[in-house]
């Protein structure tokens, strides 16, 4: 009977063993498999991110050119205008002809 329940014991111990390899390989791989779910949803998100990013990137590349290219004519206009009513305003006038008139006279 001893020697009977001695291998009962070994036979479900063996049987528990392999069970349990079962049972961690297959845990195991249900942890890889989310793992790489997770990992993969991550990844899709962030190159999403990335792209939106880019995206924006290119718009306000595009919005800064049409702003110098208008900015840059805009003020050079601005200026060729307010220079032409400063030289021909009377005051500006008054100081130049003022101006000529000292340096005749400390000649």
């Amino acid at each position: 009977m001893n020697l009977h329940l001695t291998f009962h014991a070994d036979r479900t111990i063996a049987e528990e063993e392999a069970n349990s390899s079962i049972d961690i390989g297959e845990t195991i791989q249900e942890l890889r498999s989310k793992l790489e779910a997770q990992y993969a949803a991550k990844k899709d998100v962030q190159q999403k991110e990335i792209d939106e990013l880019r995206q924006e990137l290119e718009r306000k590349n595009e919005e800064l050119h049409k702003i110098s290219r208008y900015g840059i004519h805009n003020i050079s206009t601005n200026l060729s205008s307010w220079l032409k009513r400063l030289l021909t305003s009377k005051f500006v006038t008054a100081l130049l002809r003022n101006l000529n008139a000292s340096r005749k006279i400390c000649r």
